[in-house]
C-alpha cells in the first residue's frame, strides 16, 4: 500500500488514494463476512471436514464453489480471480523486499557506486530469489492448517505495537521518547505472550453447531460409513473435557481472546503504558513541539465551536515553537565541497581541478549556476 501511494505524483493524490481505499476495503471485508455466513448456512448440516472431503477450513469456500457454481466456466473464473488477486499482492511484496534489500544492504554497505543497469539486474535476481523462498514457504504453510488465522494473528502481534507507537506520537503531545520505547516494548511482549499462549494451549473455541445429519446418502454402505464417522465424532467430543486446555497447568482465560483482537489490544497497551511511562521521565512540553508533528483531531472535531474556545483544545501545541530550533542541514555549497566540486562566486564548477586553484575563472569551461 505504501509503495503504491508513493507512486502518486503529488502528496494530495496519495491522500485521496488512501481515503478511497477505506470504503473499498470495508466493502471487501463485508463481502468476505457474507461469504462465510453463506458457506455456514450451506454446510451446517453436512460438514465437509467431518466427512473427510476436505482437510482444512481454508478449503471450504473453494469446495462451495465447486458444489454450487457447477455451470461450465464459473469455477475456473473464480479460481482465476483468486490467483490474480493473490499474485497482485505477492508481486508488490516481492518488489518491496528486493528494493529494500538493494538499497539498505547492498548499496549502503558493499556497492556504493553501483550503476543503474547493474542495480536493475540485481533487483530482478533478488525478486526471483524471494519468489523461490515464498514458493517453498507456501508448501510448508499448506501443512499448517489455518494459514489465514496464523497470518492475521502474527500481523496483529507485530503490527499492533507499531500502530500504537504512531498513535502515541501523533495524538499525544505529552509523550516522550522513553515512554514511546517502553510502551512499544510492553505492548509487544504482552501481545506475543497472549498469542503464543493461545497457540500452545489451543483453547476450545465456541463454534456454531455443525453436523453431518443432512448429508445425502446414496446406498447402505455409505450410510454405514457416515454412521461410523458420527459415532467417532461423538466419542471424541465426549472424551474432550478430560483433556481440555482448561485443565492444563499454566492455562489462563486470556488465551481465549480471538486473534482478531491482538492489534487493538496492542495499540491500547502501547498508548496507555507510553503515557504512564512518560510521567516519571518528564512530560514533553506541548508548546515547544512543531505543530506539524501533532494531529489536531480534537480541534477539528469541534469545528462548530467559537475559535477562541477551539484554540484551547490544541493544548498549547507550538505556542513557543521556533523554526530556529530545528537542526541546521548543510547548504548546497557544503554538499558540493564534500563532493569535490569547487564553488566560485556562487557557481558550481564540476570540471574545475581543485589542485589548480590559482587558475583564473576565465579558464573554466563548464559552469552551472546553482
Amino acid at each position: 500500500m505504501v509503495q503504491r501511494t508513493l507512486c502518486c505524483p503529488r502528496g494530495r493524490d496519495g491522500q485521496i488514494a488512501m481515503w478511497l481505499n477505506f470504503p473499498g476495503l470495508t466493502a471487501l471485508l463485508t463481502v468476505c463476512a457474507l461469504c462465510g455466513m453463506v458457506v455456514y448456512a450451506e454446510y451446517k448440516d453436512c460438514d465437509p471436514i467431518k466427512m473427510k472431503r476436505i482437510e482444512a477450513k481454508d478449503q471450504l469456500l473453494p469446495q462451495y464453489v465447486m458444489d454450487q457454481l457447477f455451470y461450465p466456466g464459473l469455477p475456473g473464473l473464480f479460481t482465476a480471480c483468486l490467483f490474480s488477486g493473490a499474485l497482485s499482492t505477492i508481486s508488490s511484496g516481492l518488489n518491496s523486499l528486493a528494493a529494500v534489500t538493494l538499497q539498505d544492504l547492498i548499496k549502503d554497505r558493499c556497492c556504493t557506486k553501483l550503476s543503474d543497469k547493474k542495480a536493475a539486474i540485481i533487483s530482478k535476481i533478488l525478486a526471483f530469489s524471494y519468489g523461490l523462498v515464498m514458493i517453498a514457504l507456501s508448501y510448508v504453510a499448506s501443512k499448517l492448517g489455518g494459514v489465514l488465522q496464523a497470518a492475521l494473528g502474527l500481523f496483529g502481534m507485530i503490527g499492533g505495537p507499531v500502530l500504537g507507537v504512531f498513535t502515541l506520537g501523533i495524538l499525544y503531545p505529552w509523550a516522550n521518547h522513553v515512554g514511546a520505547f517502553i510502551g512499544t516494548f510492553a505492548s509487544l511482549v504482552i501481545t506475543l505472550w497472549i498469542g503464543l499462549g493461545g497457540q500452545i494451549y489451543k483453547p476450545t473455541a465456541h463454534h456454531p453447531p455443525i453436523s453431518i445429519s443432512g448429508c445425502p446418502l446414496k446406498n447402505i454402505s455409505e450410510t454405514m460409513s457416515y454412521t461410523t464417522i458420527e459415532l467417532m465424532n461423538s466419542t471424541n467430543s465426549t472424551e474432550a473435557p478430560s483433556t481440555s486446555a482448561r485443565d492444563m497447568p499454566g492455562y489462563l482465560s486470556i488465551y481465549e481472546v480471538s486473534y482478531l483482537w491482538y492489534s487493538a489490544i496492542a495499540t491500547v497497551i502501547a498508548v496507555v503504558v507510553g503515557l504512564l511511562a512518560s510521567i516519571p521521565t518528564g512530560l514533553t512540553k506541548p508548546s515547544t513541539l512543531n505543530p506539524m508533528l501533532i494531529h489536531p483531531i480534537v480541534y477539528k472535531m469541534f469545528c462548530c465551536c467559537p475559535t477562541d474556545k477551539r484554540e484551547k483544545l490544541k493544548c498549547g501545541v507550538g505556542d513557543d515553537y521556533k523554526e530556529e530550533d530545528e537542526p541546521v542541514y548543510p547548504d548546497s555549497k557544503e554538499i558540493l565541497t564534500d563532493m569535490d566540486i569547487s564553488v566560485e562566486n556562487g557557481i558550481a564548477n564540476p570540471g574545475h581541478d581543485n589542485s589548480k586553484s590559482n587558475e583564473s575563472s576565465s579558464d573554466v569551461v563548464c559552469q552551472t549556476r546553482l
